[in-house]
């Protein structure tokens, strides 16, 4: 009969306890909040967005789901949240360049380029690569660094992209709008893949496309 109470003796000795608080943690339920009550008003809702009202915490961060016209997109902090309810509302803006006459006509105009050059390419294709090579120098060096250099991230793009300069035009349009050219936002990383590439076929310039928001870029964006 001794031989338990000298085996439990020795198992508190050793600090050997029935962990049951882990045990049971393991199983806990994840803290919800309501974001009403946590969050600024300028970041729970705008013309551009709102913030589901259910928040989740892993332990750590908070996790939102912010909604728009354009969509839906999470945000896993609440650092992250304020980058995701500026790039909606610079959704918005581009939302307003790209439906401009200006642009449009710009683009329009940029696209009969492009029609001319294919069909030259389809009806001529010696003569039309032959010219286009003529004197480009540099042009080609570019190139062949493009295709041989690092790869760029899959948010930018691909080398082709790197090589045409398209890759640059969606950086430069993404600095006008104030965004992260390589956010993780699937929303905002194909509206602005679209405007870019209207503005890349239109040759529409970054000032051009200044001009066109309303208000300047700092009425849609900035909940700092």
């Amino acid at each position: 009969m001794k031989k338990p109470i000298i085996t439990l003796a020795l198992s508190l000795a050793i600090g050997n306890f029935p962990n049951t608080a882990v045990a049971d943690s393991k199983y806990e339920t994840p803290p919800m909040f309501q974001a009403a009550r946590i969050l600024p008003a300028n970041l729970l809702k705008s013309p551009y967005h709102s913030v589901d009202s259910k928040v989740s915490n892993d332990g750590v961060s908070n996790h939102y789901t912010v909604k728009s016209k354009f969509g839906t997109v999470a945000a896993d902090s609440t650092a992250e949240l304020k980058i995701r309810v500026d790039e909606m509302k610079a959704l918005s803006a581009m939302e307003r360049v790209s439906e401009s006459k200006q642009f449009t006509r710009q683009v329009k105009e940029g696209g009969k380029d492009a029609v001319a050059g294919a069909k030259a390419l389809v009806t001529k294709p010696v003569a039309t690569l032959k010219g286009a090579f003529v004197g480009i120098g540099k042009i080609a060096e570019r190139a062949g660094d493009a295709l041989l250099g690092d790869p760029p991230s899959d948010a930018e793009g691909n080398r082709f992209e790197s090589m045409i300069g398209f890759s640059s035009t969606k950086r430069d349009y993404a600095a006008e709008f104030q965004v992260d050219p390589y956010s993780t936002n699937p929303l905002l990383q194909k509206r602005l893949e679209e405007i870019a590439w209207s503005g890349y076929s239109g040759k529409i310039t970054t000032s051009v496309i200044s001009a066109l928001i309303p208000g300047g870029i700092g009425a849609f964006v900035s909940t700092a």
